[in-house]
C-alpha cells in the first residue's frame, strides 16, 4: 500500500519533482561519462598510458559526486519543508510515524533510483558523443568506438546507491524530529522567522564592501610565488565573508533605504516589488551567497580553463605552425624525411616550407634579458614569403639599412628591447655594424627553434653580409593528424643529425592534451555546478510561492491587476537570479586577475565567451521559475 501511495505522490507532484529529477539526472550522466572515459581502452591509448591525465577525470568524478551529495540534500530539504502539512495530515488520519517514514523513504529510493538509472543510460548513449568531443577538443582525428565499461557503471551505481540511501534515511527519520503541531504550523514558523529582523546596519553594509576592496588589492598586488602564497589565502576569505555580508546586510540596508523613499516607494507597483524583494532578500540571504559563491566556482573553471586551452592553441598556431621544423644539412636529409612521410598515410603531407638566413656574431648593448654570441640574418623579402606561406599579415616595412626587427618568440619583456641596439659582425668579411632594434615580432620564419635570435634587415643589407658559407636552411613540414604521429615521429628522430634542432609537435602532446582535458573537464564540472545552482534557485521560490500565494490572493481582492502582478514577480526574481551571477563574475574577474599576475594568459575572449554562455544557460532557469511562479500564485 505505501509502496502504490509513493508512486502516486511522485505521479501527483511530478511537475515540481521534474527540475530536481532532471539534475540529478545530469549528474549522474556526467559523473559516469569520466568514469567512463578514464576506463577506454582506447582513450587510454590515444593518451600513452599517462596515469596523470587519467587521474584527473577520476578527481572530477569525485568532485561531482561530493557536490552532487550537497545538492541533493540541499534540494530534499526543500521537498521536505513544503510537504511538513501533508505528513501532519497523515498521521492525524492514523498513519503510524514508522508508515509515513517508510513512505517518504520509499519515494525517495523511487526517485533516486529512476535518476541513476536513466543517468547511466543516457551516460551510455552519449559515451561516444563524450569521448568525440574530448577528441576534438584535442585536435585528433581518431574514429572512437563505442564502448561502456562495466567498472563505470559499478562505480556509479555504488557512489550514487550510497547517496541515495543516505538522503532516503533522512527523509526517513524527518517525522520523528517534529511533533504534529510542529508539522501544520511549517509554513507561519518559517514566516514568522523571516519577519524577525534587526534594523539594517550601515557598519555592515559597508564592511561587505570593505570586504570585497580588500579581495581586488590582493589580487591584483601578486607579483611573485612569496607575494602569491600571502594573497591567495586573503582573497578567498575575504571574497567568502563578504560575499555572505553583502547578501545579509548590505542588500538589506539599500532596499530598506529604498523602501523609505517614500517617493520611489509609493510610484507604481514598486510598494509590491521592493517589500517583497525586501522579504525574499532576508529570507534568501545564506542561499544566495552560497549561490554566488559556486557561480564563482563555477564561472572561474570554465574561463581558467578556456583560457589555458585558448592560450596554448593561439602558442602553437604563433609559435608551432608546422609540424616538424630543422635546420637542414642537404637535400638527402630533406629527400629522406619525405620518404618517411610518404609512409605513413594517415600523417599525409600537407604542406611544406624552407627558409634561408645567415649565421653571423651579435651581441645586443645594455639589454640582459637576451644574451647571445651568434645570431641569424633573414632579408625582408624572404620573411614576407614566409608569413604568406602561413597565411599572416605582411603589412610591415623597416625603413632604413641600420634598423633592424627582433624575430624571437618569447615573454612579454623581451619587447624592451626596443630602442636598443646590436652590433653584428662577419670575421669571412670583415664586417662590423650596429643596428636600432625597432621592433620585435614573435614570429620567426618558420617554427620557433632553439638556435639564437633572428634579425630581420632590409634586402641589401642581407646581401652585405651574404656568405654561402655562413648559410642555413630552415626546412618545415605540416602533416595530416599530427597529434597521433607516434611512430612517424620516432622513424624521422633516427636519422636527424644531433645539429639539427629537429623540433617536433609530439614533443608537446601532453601539454595540448593536458590544456584541451582540462576544457573539457571544467566545461562539465561548470555545467553540473551551474544545473543544481540554478535548480536551487527554481526550488527556494517555488516553496516561498506556495508560502506566497495567500499575499496575492489579498492584492488581487484589493484590485491589483494580474498584469502588475506578473510584472513586479519578473522584477523581484530577476534580481534573485541575477544578483548572484554578478558576485560570482567579479570573483571570477578577480581570480582570472590573479592568475593573470603569474602567468602571461589572454583572458578577454575566454570570459566573454564563458560568461555569455553561463547567462544565457541561467536565463533558461529565470524564465522557467517566472512561469511556474506565476502559474502558483494566480490560479484559483
Amino acid at each position: 500500500m505505501l509502496l502504490g501511495l509513493a508512486k502516486k505522490n511522485i505521479k501527483g507532484n511530478f511537475n515540481n519533482y521534474f527540475i530536481y529529477f532532471v539534475s540529478i539526472v545530469f549528474n549522474v550522466t556526467i559523473y559516469f561519462a569520466f568514469q567512463n572515459i578514464s576506463s577506454n581502452e582506447q582513450i587510454k591509448g590515444l593518451l600513452e598510458q599517462d596515469e596523470r591525465l587519467l587521474v584527473m577525470f577520476k578527481g572530477s568524478a569525485i568532485i561531482i559526486a561530493m557536490f552532487a551529495a550537497i545538492f541533493i540534500l540541499y534540494s530534499s530539504s526543500f521537498f521536505i519543508k513544503k510537504r511538513k502539512k501533508e505528513l501532519g495530515l497523515y498521521s492525524l488520519l492514523g498513519l503510524k510515524k514508522k508508515q509515513v517514514g517508510s513512505l517518504l523513504f520509499y519515494e525517495n529510493m523511487i526517485i533516486g533510483s529512476t535518476a541513476l538509472i536513466t543517468g547511466i543510460f543516457i551516460g551510455g548513449l552519449l559515451s561516444k558523443l563524450f569521448m568525440m568531443i574530448l577528441i576534438k577538443f584535442i585536435g585528433m582525428k581518431v574514429l572512437i568506438k563505442f564502448s561502456v565499461s562495466m567498472d563505470a557503471v559499478v562505480h556509479t551505481v555504488i557512489t550514487f546507491g550510497i547517496l541515495f540511501l543516505i538522503v532516503s534515511i533522512n527523509a526517513y527519520t524527518i517525522i520523528y524530529r517534529f511533533k504534529l503541531i510542529d508539522l501544520f504550523k511549517a509554513d507561519s514558523t518559517s514566516e514568522n522567522k523571516s519577519k524577525k529582523s534587526t534594523k539594517p546596519s550601515i557598519v555592515l553594509a559597508l564592511l561587505s564592501i570593505i570586504f570585497f576592496v580588500i579581495e581586488g588589492i590582493a589580487a591584483m598586488t601578486i607579483k611573485d610565488s612569496p607575494t602569491f602564497l600571502r594573497n591567495v589565502p586573503i582573497a578567498l576569505v575575504t571574497s567568502i565573508i563578504g560575499t555572505f555580508i553583502f547578501f545579509s546586510s548590505f542588500l538589506v540596508f539599500i532596499v530598506s533605504a529604498l523602501k523609505r523613499n517614500k517617493k520611489l516607494y509609493y510610484k507604481g507597483d514598486n510598494l509590491i516589488s521592493i517589500s517583497h524583494f525586501l522579504y525574499r532578500i532576508k529570507s534568501n540571504a545564506k542561499t544566495l551567497s552560497i549561490i554566488a559563491i559556486t557561480n564563482a566556482v563555477a564561472l572561474t573553471s570554465i574561463s581558467i580553463t578556456y583560457s589555458m586551452d585558448y592560450n596554448m592553441k593561439q602558442i602553437y598556431k604563433l609559435a608551432y605552425p608546422f609540424s616538424y621544423s630543422y635546420i637542414s644539412t642537404g637535400k638527402s636529409l630533406d629527400k629522406q624525411v619525405e620518404d618517411i612521410i610518404k609512409k605513413y598515410p594517415q600523417n599525409k603531407l600537407i604542406n611544406s616550407a624552407e627558409s634561408e638566413v645567415i649565421k653571423v656574431s651579435g651581441k645586443v648593448e645594455n639589454f640582459s634579458d637576451l644574451k647571445f654570441n651568434d645570431a641569424y640574418l633573414i632579408s625582408e623579402s624572404k620573411y614576407k614569403d614566409n608569413l604568406r606561406t602561413k597565411g599572416l599579415n605582411t603589412n610591415f616595412k623597416i625603413s632604413s639599412s641600420s634598423q633592424a626587427i627582433l624575430l624571437h618568440y618569447g615573454p612579454k619583456d623581451l619587447d624592451k628591447i626596443k630602442g636598443k641596439t646590436v652590433n653584428i659582425s662577419s670575421k669571412d668579411k670583415n664586417l662590423n655594424d650596429s643596428f636600432k632594434i625597432i621592433d620585435r615580432k614573435l614570429e620567426e620564419p618558420l617554427n620557433s627553434l632553439d638556435m639564437g635570435p633572428i634579425l630581420l634587415v632590409k634586402d641589401d643589407v642581407y646581401e652585405k653580409y651574404y656568405n654561402k658559407n655562413n648559410v642555413v636552411i630552415l626546412k618545415a613540414y605540416s602533416i595530416q593528424n599530427a597529434l597521433d604521429s607516434t611512430s612517424l615521429t620516432k622513424d624521422l628522430i633516427k636519422i636527424m643529425p644531433d645539429n639539427a634542432k629537429f623540433h617536433y609537435i609530439q614533443d608537446m602532446k601532453q601539454i595540448l592534451i593536458m590544456s584541451s582535458m582540462m576544457l573539457f573537464i571544467g566545461i562539465l564540472v561548470g555545467l553540473v555546478f551551474l544545473t543544481s545552482t540554478g535548480s536551487i534557485l527554481y526550488f527556494k521560490q517555488l516553496t516561498e510561492a506556495n508560502d506566497d500565494k495567500g499575499r496575492y490572493d489579498v492584492l488581487k481582492k484589493i484590485g491589483i491587476s494580474k498584469k502588475e502582478t506578473n510584472k513586479s514577480i519578473k522584477k523581484q526574481l530577476i534580481a534573485i537570479f541575477m544578483l548572484p551571477i554578478i558576485i560570482g563574475l567579479l570573483h571570477n574577474l578577480l581570480a582570472l586577475a590573479l592568475l593573470g599576475t603569474i602567468i602571461d594568459l589572454s583572458i578577454k575572449v575566454p570570459i566573454i565567451i564563458s560568461t555569455v554562455s553561463y547567462i544565457l544557460i541561467y536565463s533558461i532557469y529565470y524564465l522557467m521559475t517566472v512561469k511556474t511562479y506565476t502559474k502558483i500564485v494566480t490560479e484559483n
